[in-house]
């Protein structure tokens, strides 16, 4: 069973996802919820509060799974296979990707990159830290599976990685 707190992210991640941070008002959240003013306060102090869990939970903590030693210890083939399984569990799990898209994610994702130094700051950390535990020759795949992701998104199908090789 999930404690209130965790479903008032839920709701506030598909809010944020189907109507976009300024589309979305805490009055919303507690209506949608169906909890007092007290209640999310409770467990939030302001929408910035809120959304700033929201980026934790559903972006930064996907992200924070990495790790970037074993990544660095591996050949370039196995990175690269490495890689296509972080993105693929970074955007599988959640059935708010399912129901709302790659698109509506990350239209949230680079919203609040724009909106949110410290949010900014920690994927730039990651991204800097991907960087430097590949080996140079899987570097360009990296911005290739970026790309990959992004066609994905735009027309709407299922990434497809096949441009990877095959790990030896």
């Amino acid at each position: 069973m999930t404690n209130l707190k965790d479903q008032l992210l839920d709701i506030a991640f598909n809010m944020f996802l189907a109507q976009g941070y300024d589309g979305v008002g805490l009055s919303e959240v507690i209506k949608k919820a169906g909890v007092s003013k007290g209640a999310l306060y409770h467990h939030f102090s302001s929408k910035e509060d809120l959304i700033d869990q929201v980026l934790q939970r559903y972006f930064l903590d996907g992200f924070a799974q990495t790790d970037f030693g074993a990544l660095a210890s591996v050949p370039a083939t196995t990175q690269l296979a490495l890689l296509v399984e972080i993105y693929q569990t970074q955007f599988g799990p959640h059935a708010a990707m399912a129901q709302f898209g790659l698109a509506r994610y990350f239209a949230l994702f680079f919203d609040s990159i724009a909106r949110n130094e410290r949010f900014a700051a920690a994927i730039k950390s990651y991204y800097q830290k991907i960087e430097s535990a590949l080996q140079p020759e899987a570097r360009p795949f990296l911005r290739q599976i970026e790309g990959e992701i992004y066609l994905s998104t735009v027309l709407q199908r299922e990434p497809d990685f096949s441009f990877i090789p095959a790990s030896a």
